[in-house]
């Protein structure tokens, strides 16, 4: 008898005891994880190794996507290398892509931090980020919507509950032109009559009724 598969839940636990899991995933998140490697054809560690929730979003690393386009045919043709910029086209097929992306564009975008991997690494950093652009364009069919770690730094924690503002709340309203503030207080509900308890003396009543529409009909006859 073969070895029973372990479910996506005892894989979320599996991860967390096993010490697989960053600093702030839960196993639930593992779960998903998991799930979603299940769906695109990823063994659990695998999957558990290159992809992560960042800022609430699950992430694959560019370095799977690369691995996965390549089987669907999607080829590196060139990349080009500096301190300041990479540059990669990718083709498929007779499509080609190209695309760039600098250290002035992490910049502007408020990737490069004091002691972040963009300062340490900026070379592997800017190598990665021109592939994942070009791979969303190239391989929208694969990528299936997902962000790069690279892309999800770059994008604001999507609202909670616990995070969400009486000002946010009231933009929320402003945009579905809802008044503003708190809503008004409903009134108290009208209390209806509350049905009458029986007696016991329903079915005499029905039997009366019927016996005085049966002595009226004979009497007419």
């Amino acid at each position: 008898m073969g070895k029973k598969e372990m479910s996506i839940q005892e894989w979320g636990n599996f991860a967390q005891q096993a010490g697989l899991l960053p600093v702030g995933t839960t196993p639930i998140q593992a779960a998903v994880i998991v799930q979603a490697g299940r769906e695109m054809g990823i063994q659990p560690l695998q999957a558990l190794r290159t992809m992560a929730f960042i800022k609430g979003r699950l992430t694959m690393s560019v370095q799977l996507q690369l691995a996965m386009a390549k089987q669907r045919g999607v080829v590196l043709a060139s990349l080009e290398e500096s301190d300041g910029a990479c540059v990669s086209v990718l083709k498929r097929g007779e499509e080609i892509i190209k695309t760039t992306y600098s250290i002035d564009d992490a910049r502007k975008a408020g990737l490069v931090k004091p002691d972040s991997a963009w300062t340490k690494y900026p070379r592997q950093m800017l190598r990665w980020r021109t592939i994942g652009d070009g791979l969303r364009l190239i391989a929208p069919d694969l990528v299936l919507g997902l962000l790069s770690p690279e892309e999800a730094e770059n994008i604001e924690e999507p609202d909670t509950l616990a995070s969400l503002t009486d000002a946010k709340v009231d933009k929320f309203k402003e945009q579905l032109g809802l008044p503003k503030g708190a809503p008004p207080a409903e009134e108290p509900a009208k209390k209806e009559n509350p049905p009458k308890e029986p007696t016991g003396k329903e079915p005499d009543q029905a039997f009366n009724a019927w016996n005085r529409k049966i002595r009226a009909l004979a009497s007419s006859m």
